[in-house]
C-alpha cells in the first residue's frame, strides 16, 4: 500500500472539512469555493495511486461528517453512516486517480481535466446506478444564493458544480505555479493566469445572469422560499419528531 505524508494527509482532511462547513449544517457556503484547493495541491506530483488515496481519505471524511444526520433517523445508527461514507468516498477517489493520471500524460491544466471530471462522476453517482444518490451534489451547497442558483435553470446543479470545482482548480493551479515557478520543467495548457480569467468570467457571467432573472421578475425564480430539513435536537434523540421543515429566506 502507497504510504502518504502526514502533510498530504492534513491537507486531504483539511478539504473534508471544508467542504463540511460549506454545507448544512454549518451554510458556510463561500468555502466550497476554495475547499478542493489543498487536496489539490497535494495531489501535485503523486502517483495515480496516492492520488486516490488521498482524494479517498477527503471523500470518507467529508461523507462521514455530512451524513452525521442519519443517527437521528429511527433505525440507523454510525455504522450505517460510516457504510454510506464508504461507499460515497471511491467516487471522490476516482476523480484524484483521473486528474493525476491525465495530467501526467498530458500537458493540460488541473482547471482543464478536474471540472468535467468531477461532473461526470456526481452524474454518474446520481443517476446510472441502481445505488444512485444524487444527495449532496457539490452545487447544492449554494442552495442560500438564488443570484448563483439561477444558471441551473440553463445547466442544471451540475453546470454550478462545474463552476465550484473550476474556482478550486484555478487557485490551486495559480498557487502551485508560483510555488514551482524557479524548477518548472514545462507549462501546462492553458496557463494558470488563463484558467484564472476563464474562471473570473464564468462567475460573473453567472452572477449577473442570475441578477437579471432576478431583477425581471418573470421568469420561473431558482431558490426562493427553499425548504430543507434539519434535524431539531441532537442524535440521540431517534424519534420522527427531530425533524422538521426550516424556512430559509432566499
Amino acid at each position: 500500500m502507497a504510504r502518504l505524508s502526514l502533510l498530504d494527509l492534513c491537507f486531504a482532511l483539511l478539504s473534508a472539512a471544508l467542504l463540511i462547513l460549506s454545507f448544512p449544517k454549518f451554510d458556510l457556503s463561500p468555502l466550497a469555493w476554495i475547499a478542493l484547493v489543498p487536496l489539490l495541491l497535494a495531489l501535485e506530483g503523486k502517483t495515480a495511486t496516492r492520488a486516490c488515496l488521498l482524494a479517498f481519505v477527503t471523500g470518507l471524511g467529508f461523507f462521514a461528517g455530512l451524513f452525521y444526520w442519519i443517527w437521528a433517523v429511527p433505525g440507523y445508527n454510525l455504522l450505517d453512516e460510516l457504510l454510506l461514507a464508504v461507499y460515497l468516498s471511491p467516487y471522490i477517489g476516482l476523480w484524484g486517480l483521473g486528474v493525476t493520471w491525465i495530467r501526467k500524460r498530458t500537458q493540460l491544466g488541473v482547471a482543464l481535466v478536474a471540472p468535467p471530471l468531477w461532473v461526470t462522476l456526481e452524474y454518474v453517482r446520481s443517476n446510472l446506478s441502481f445505488l444512485s444518490l444524487p444527495w449532496m451534489l457539490l452545487g447544492h451547497s449554494q442552495y442560500l444564493h438564488p443570484v448563483l442558483l439561477q444558471v441551473t435553470s440553463v445547466t442544471g446543479v451540475y453546470g454550478l458544480t462545474f463552476l465550484i470545482v473550476l474556482v478550486n482548480a484555478a487557485i490551486a493551479e495559480t498557487a502551485s505555479h508560483v510555488r514551482q515557478a524557479p524548477s518548472r520543467p514545462a507549462p501546462s495548457w492553458p496557463a494558470p493566469p488563463v484558467s484564472v480569467a476563464v474562471a473570473l468570467t464564468l462567475l460573473i457571467g453567472t452572477t449577473l445572469y442570475g441578477s437579471l432573472v432576478l431583477s425581471r421578475g418573470t421568469f420561473p425564480r431558482i431558490g426562493s422560499g427553499m425548504h430543507r430539513m434539519r434535524p431539531q435536537s441532537s442524535p440521540t434523540t431517534r424519534d420522527s419528531r427531530a425533524w422538521q421543515p426550516t424556512r430559509r429566506r432566499p
